[in-house]
């Protein structure tokens, strides 16, 4: 009978734990997580779940990565769990260099006590690499040997050779490539990692882009390469032509001369013309004229850019006087309306003394210009059947509206009566 009573209670008692323990579950085990570091952004939990991963990313401040701060590596990095320090191999770090993070894993198995981090970024001790210039063969310099500091801001500055002539002048624009001092591996810095400044020659690179040699691209300019546009605003009415041997203008040339005709032979060439810009600035200049077909424009001053003359040709008169004796005998054109070409000339000549001279009976020559087979403008001159002339009245005529292609150009001297 009591061993009947004792296994009842046996049971009793095993019922009564296992309804206790019916739906009842252990809450989670968490062990805290601290970190401190002056040089890294740490990413990581404030706690961490005991039989889980620890996994957490560091990146350099903005200072450090200024500063020439590495990543941390084993040296500068310390990860305990409660009063154990783990050794290298008993966690895993992937170092992310291009993008200046790292990425740390803790095992779960480790993970049994509270954590602490304590990690730093690496400071390098100072990296001097190689400065290269490769020019092309031009002749262009860096002014110092100065060798770039891995994470130190550069500067430099190129420089050209010219001679007694300046002929060469800087690149608008130049490449700069970096080798990594840790993989060798180059790159190509892009804008804003460097700064060129093409009217200087200054150079300057951030320290925060600057991790090994440094090669740069830069050729000297050749001035005589670039050639010069001249454009003139005439309404077609003028033309020019280069006054040079090679009929060509290049940047940096001292001066030009440009030779300048009417562009039609309606027109003839302005007593003054309204102005020349080099590069969009007011230039100096000197306009000769050397007769009514042809002028000399003189621009003054280095040719740093496109050249702009504004000048508009004259509407010509169809009938000219011109005379081969004194004053007293000249014969002008007392009536000579504004007459156009390829259309009948008419006027009116007097003696310019009319109270001591008279017209002569015949004209001493009626000339104009025409152009050859060649398209070359020549004199040509008229024969007396080709215009008609009257001593008593002054009338001239010329009926034949194709010969007039460009100024009449009379001679005739007044006889004493």
């Amino acid at each position: 009978m009591k061993r009947k009573l004792f296994l009842i209670s046996t049971l009793l008692v095993l019922a009564s734990n296992t309804l206790i323990g019916c739906g009842s579950q252990e809450a989670p085990v968490k062990y805290a997580v601290t970190k401190a570091s002056n040089t890294l952004n740490i990413n990581v939990v404030n706690e961490i779940e005991k039989g889980k991963d620890l996994t957490f990313e560091v990146t350099l401040t903005q200072d450090s990565q200024t500063k020439g701060y590495l990543l941390p590596d084993e040296s500068t990095t310390s990860i305990s769990i409660g009063n154990m320090v783990l050794g290298e191999s008993n966690y895993v770090y992937n170092a992310d260099y291009e993008h200046a993070k790292g990425l740390f894993s803790v095992p779960s198995c480790f993970i049994n006590e509270k954590v602490n981090l304590a990690i730093e970024a690496y400071k390098p001790e100072l990296i001097v690499g190689e400065i290269k210039l490769e020019n092309n063969n031009t002749p262009i310099k860096l002014l110092n040997d100065d060798k770039p500091i891995l994470g130190t801001d550069y500067l430099n500055v190129l420089e050209v050779i010219n001679g007694d002539v300046v002929q060469y002048g800087l690149p608008a624009k130049i490449q700069i490539e970096c080798i990594d001092a840790i993989d060798k591996e180059p790159y190509k810095l892009v804008a804003g990692q460097y700064f060129y400044d093409n009217e200087t020659g200054n150079i300057f690179i951030p320290g925060e882009f600057l991790e090994g040699d440094i090669v740069i691209y830069a050729e000297a300019v050749d001035f005589k390469s670039i050639k010069i546009n001249i454009y003139m605003f005439s309404e077609n009415t003028l033309s020019f032509k280069i006054d040079t041997k090679s009929g060509e203008v290049h940047y940096n040339d001292q001066g030009v001369g440009l030779i300048i005709t009417p562009a039609d032979p309606s027109y003839f060439l302005p007593e003054y013309i309204d102005g020349v810009t080099i590069n969009g600035i007011p230039a100096d200049y000197n306009y000769l004229i050397d007769n009514e077909r042809l002028a000399n424009l003189a621009i003054g001053g280095k040719i740093l850019g496109d050249i702009v003359v504004y000048a508009k040709g004259v509407k010509q008169k169809a009938v000219k006087m011109y005379n081969n004796s004194s004053s007293a005998t000249d014969v002008v054109a007392v009536s000579n309306p504004d007459l156009v070409i390829n259309a009948p000339v008419y006027a009116y000549l007097a003696p310019k003394n009319p109270a001591e001279y008279k017209l002569p009976a015949t004209l001493e020559k009626v000339q104009t210009m025409i152009k050859n087979a060649g398209g070359q403008l020549e004199v040509y001159t008229f024969e007396p059947s080709q215009y008609y002339y009257d001593s008593l009245t002054g009338l001239f005529l010329i009926t034949n509206k194709d010969l007039v292609t460009d100024i009449i150009s009379i001679v005739a001297s007044a006889v004493a009566k």
